[in-house]
């Protein structure tokens, strides 16, 4: 649903703001679709998974991320969540934020990483490229698997020195929903941890994707 969306939105994390409407607007079409097939089996189901897509999961496994975390009882996070740090503006899969007295701050930070990430690409003749993390240039060499370790490393530690600390999660971490949410709760700061509002009409799409 979320890649459903993505296509028909196309919207920019860069531009966020410009998109809400037409997200909404979006999302009130799908259902009002829903809402006029004949079948009515799996149609609360349904209508859960639609009113919580979000076109600005840019991969299948940072949407099945969030899934878990929705369905079981997290708030729902923001998307390409944009940290300023000392390197530039930096991109978060997903991130939870917490209103301070004097300044609201992400209670923490959740990323997909897949294979496709760290993968070694042909060298040589292609056009600049930009890291979809980072947002840094990088050129058609420099996004061989060691050049995409470094500049991750150098991207997770700029969000540390902004105090933003991100989960990590690989595909087969994904494959047992519970162990990841616990892995993700148990991560919030005490002081931040936020009170629990499980979806059981999520739960159903979250064991496999």
């Amino acid at each position: 649903m979320d890649s459903l969306l993505r296509l028909r939105i196309k919207p920019s994390r860069e531009r966020k703001d410009d998109f809400r409407d037409g997200i909404a607007r979006a999302i009130r079409d799908l259902l009002a679709e829903l809402e006029n097939r004949p079948v009515r089996r799996g149609l609360k189901g349904a209508r859960e998974i639609i009113r919580h897509a979000d076109p600005l999961s840019e991969s299948a496994g940072e949407s099945w991320l969030r899934w878990i975390a929705l369905a079981f009882g997290l708030p729902r996070p923001e998307t390409q969540l944009r940290v300023v740090t000392d390197a530039g503006p930096k991109w978060v899969d997903m991130g939870w934020m917490v209103e301070g007295d004097d300044v609201d701050f992400v209670a923490l930070g959740a990323e997909y990483d897949g294979r496709a990430k760290y993968a070694q690409q042909p060298q040589g003749g292609g056009r600049a490229k930009y890291s979809r993390r980072s947002g840094d240039r990088v050129g058609s060499d420099d996004i061989a698997s060691g050049d995409a370790l470094f500049h991750e490393k150098v991207r997770e530690d700029s969000l540390r020195r902004a105090g933003v600390h991100t989960e990590r999660f690989v595909h087969q971490q994904l494959r047992d929903p519970g162990a990841a949410f616990a892995r993700l709760y148990a991560a919030f700061p005490e002081s931040a941890r936020p009170m629990l509002r499980p979806r059981p009409a999520l739960r159903t799409f979250t064991g496999r994707r």
